[in-house]
């Protein structure tokens, strides 16, 4: 205990009579100064105004499909639908995962 304290008082004598600024020689102040102004941008893609009006015509587009009639057809497929057909695709969706990453794996090891 008594040398625990003794490394206590001499580690915060020393934290007090350490200086807080550490002279560079000026590096800080030319690497501050060589840091590039961003300059403020109007649009970040010159697309945005036919990105926007795409999305407006597709919105007026849906609006304007019977959706009774298609929610009539979804659920028509639905009570359509039985355990065999589900387990036959979600065997045809393990598959395609499996080939696509056996396929991603050939592709990163430079085999294909």
């Amino acid at each position: 205990m008594n040398e625990s304290d003794d490394f206590e008082k001499m580690l915060a004598r020393q934290l007090r009579g350490a200086s807080p600024y550490i002279p560079d020689d000026g590096f800080t102040a030319s690497v501050t100064a060589g840091l590039l102004v961003s300059k403020p941008r109007r649009f970040k893609s010159p697309f945005l105004v036919l990105y926007a009006l795409i999305a407006v015509v597709a919105c007026v587009l849906i609006a304007q499909m019977p959706m009774l009639d298609i929610a009539h057809n979804m659920m028509a497929w639905v009570y359509q639908v039985d355990v065999a057909s589900l387990v036959t695709g979600a065997v045809l969706y393990a598959a395609a995962l499996c080939v696509g990453a056996v396929l991603w794996a050939a592709k990163m090891l430079d085999i294909i």
